[in-house]
């Protein structure tokens, strides 16, 4: 099965992530974890309560109404600097959890390493890892979708070339 999580919900803490990556990091079965990131839509209630409760401003509700947000795949709503470094240094620990043991989850996050993460170039390195996790749990899901991707490339890539 895969596992989904949704990050950069308003009043999220540090521990609620933590919980839930050792939650799933102990789950045997586990071929695929992603995450999500929160995106505020107009007229939601969670935005009205993210507007209320002061974790976005003004100035982000009209982002909001204009749709001028990252997407949820990438950073979403969350514009505090802080959180969203924060956030991005759990995106790669939780995508690797399907290969790693419960054991080494736990020595990553009480020595402090996953902090490191955020410094990596984002899309490579997931895509590096996604392809890693996908080959080694046999995702075949997944690999047929990265197959379809890499067919997709490659007749674009010669029909664009092809008569030059």
């Amino acid at each position: 099965y895969s596992a989904d999580l949704m990050v950069g919900l308003p009043g999220e803490t540090d521990a609620d992530i933590v919980q839930a990556i050792k939650l799933f990091a102990s789950c045997r079965n586990l071929i695929r974890a992603s995450i999500f990131w929160l995106k505020y839509l107009p007229a939601v209630d969670i935005t009205a309560k993210a507007l209320k409760d002061n974790y976005i401003s003004q100035e982000d509700i009209v982002k909001v109404n204009h749709g001028l947000q990252p997407n949820y795949l990438s950073t979403g709503s969350v514009e505090n600097k802080e959180i969203k470094e924060r956030l991005l240094n759990y995106q790669f620990l939780f995508r690797i959890l399907p290969i790693l043991s419960l054991k080494t989850v736990t020595n990553i996050l009480d020595k402090g390493h996953y902090k490191k993460f955020r410094y990596l170039p984002q899309v490579p390195v997931i895509i590096i890892i996604d392809i890693l996790v996908s080959f080694i749990r046999r995702d075949h899901w997944a690999i047929y979708a990265i197959y379809s991707y890499l067919w997709e490339i490659k007749r674009r890539f010669f029909r664009r070339f092809k008569g030059k």
